[in-house]
């Protein structure tokens, strides 16, 4: 009889325990929901303004050949722009242009993150969830790509390698392609595709 009381009692605890337990993890819910929607609202509205780059004059003309792997008359950023390349003396007229494109891409930018974000709204197994994943890092990778390029014309063949943000660059192109491919064995182990 004592022990049936016990036993009841211990339950008793128990249900009360995880009643707890329910409201603080869907406390918690709210919580993280809520700073996330204000990290995004904060993300959107503090978005970086457009860099404005300024070419530098072509006082030296004999170090154009030390770029010959890179095109330099265009440089392709994404699908809808091109940055020409300064190759004369309308430094002003290209710097607009360049502010132009990239305004047109921070806009651009802003409206891929809301799209980001919803997209992930449909996700609703783990396999979608890794190939949202492996989008995401694809979309970076192609930005990597992009910033390197770019930095290859602006910048002489020693300064890449002494300069640190190029060098941080690559090790984060290093690391996204390692996670695609740790990525991609998931999924073929997940179909049974080895």
């Amino acid at each position: 009889m004592q022990a049936m009381e016990q036993s009841k009692s211990r339950i008793e605890l128990l249900d009360e325990l995880a009643s707890k337990l329910n409201e603080a993890i869907s406390m918690r819910e709210k919580q993280l929901i809520g700073n996330v929607a204000l990290d995004l609202e904060i993300a959107i509205d503090d978005a970086p303004s457009p860099v404005r780059i300024v070419s530098p004059k072509d006082d030296n003309a004999d170090n154009s050949d030390e770029n010959e792997d890179v095109d330099l008359e265009t440089i392709k950023l994404d699908d809808s722009q091109e940055l020409q390349a300064p190759y004369d003396g309308n430094a002003d007229l290209k710097t607009d242009n360049e502010l132009i494109n990239l305004e047109a891409s921070t806009s651009g930018n802003m409206s891929k993150e809301a799209d980001r974000i919803n997209s992930l709204k449909g996700v609703s197994s783990y396999e979608e969830f890794l190939e949202h994943i492996d989008q995401q890092l694809r979309d970076i990778e192609v930005e990597l790509v992009t910033f390197l390029r770019f930095s290859s014309l602006i910048l002489e063949n020693k300064d890449k390698l002494e300069n640190s943000k190029v060098q941080q660059a690559l090790d984060v192109l290093e690391g996204v392609h390692q996670l695609r491919g740790r990525i991609e064995s998931i999924v073929q182990k997940k179909a049974g595709v080895h």
